[in-house]
């Protein structure tokens, strides 16, 4: 620990006690509803003699932190918090009316009405276009290429023969 850095110590952490060549580990504990004595000293269970006792946080390393529990939250989070927060920081959102089609939100002033219960709300896929050609191989099996066939693609059973389609075909897919 580097010079002028103090730990703050929480209940659960293991740590190291060492004074005047005597040595000890421990658990930081609570006593009266405190990690710290009213002398600022740390309370903590030690394995050598099994009894809570308290130590001068000089004389004490941190070994481990237990991980703190999150707080629960006061209530679930919103269906759609993901949606409205992604509105909310600039980003794209659509809605789906009695299960048709999705349509973009094209409001950046008015907040979505994520109550309604007629709509479904979702966060703007991006849209990959994807580039394809069906051709056919030496041995008559359908193969759908996504660029031009390689030295590769000439040999063996499943080789290429020829284009079934006259020309690439474009498809725009959401991911």
């Amino acid at each position: 620990m580097s010079e002028g850095t103090a730990v703050v110590f929480q209940e659960g952490d293991r740590v190291k006690y060492e004074y005047q060549g005597d040595t000890d580990y421990g658990t930081v504990v609570k006593v009266d509803g405190s990690v710290y004595t009213d002398f600022g000293n740390i309370w903590a269970f030690w394995d050598n003699t099994l009894m809570k006792q308290n130590a001068k946080q000089e004389y004490l390393t941190l070994i481990s932190r237990k991980e703190q529990p999150k707080p629960a939250p006061k209530h679930p989070p919103h269906k759609y918090a993901d949606v409205i927060k992604h509105w909310a920081d600039g980003g794209e959102i659509q809605y789906q009316y009695d299960g048709k089609y999705w349509v973009d939100y094209e409001s950046s002033t008015n907040i979505p009405n994520v109550r309604a219960g007629c709509f479904i709300w979702r966060i703007k896929p991006e849209v990959k276009t994807i580039s394809y050609r069906v051709g056919i191989t030496k041995d008559n099996q359908v193969k759908v290429y996504h660029e031009e066939p390689t030295l590769d693609d000439a040999y063996g059973s499943d080789a290429f023969k020829d284009w079934l389609d006259p020309e690439w075909r474009t498809v725009a897919v959401d991911v």
